[in-house]
């Protein structure tokens, strides 16, 4: 709950910044980003490395535990891809934007939802 206070509270000072002739949404996600990223160390290599599925393996029917599997698979994922993995899910925005948006190359937000993507599709593939 400290972590929500301290982002309304961070929240409250840059909105006031907020320019009025871009989405509304976009700037209210990068202020979260910003906020969520404060103490993950972005560099000019964040560590995010290309991944692909494991070939011959397919994915099982889906089944009553996925949902838990994914959760499991995404909470032991890196921070700097489970964070841009989940603002991708969440914003829906395209790989260019996403990456202009949290201040990383497009390849590498390309590459960390890949990454993701293919845990989980290996998670559920077991």
């Amino acid at each position: 709950m400290d972590v929500v206070l301290r982002f309304r509270d961070a929240l409250r000072k840059q909105i006031w910044e907020f320019a009025h002739d871009h989405p509304f949404g976009i700037q209210l996600y990068g202020t979260l980003w910003r906020f969520l990223s404060t103490e993950l160390e972005l560099d000019a290599d964040p560590g995010i490395k290309g991944t692909f599925p494991l070939p011959g393996r397919t994915l099982r029917p889906a089944g009553p535990g996925d949902a838990t599997v994914i959760r499991e698979t995404v909470a032991m994922t890196p921070p700097l891809p489970r964070l841009v993995y989940l603002f991708w899910l969440v914003t829906d925005l395209d790989a260019r934007r996403l990456a202009e948006m949290v201040g990383l190359p497009e390849q590498k937000v390309r590459m960390a939802r890949a990454a993701v993507t293919a845990r989980i599709q290996e998670a559920l593939a077991r």
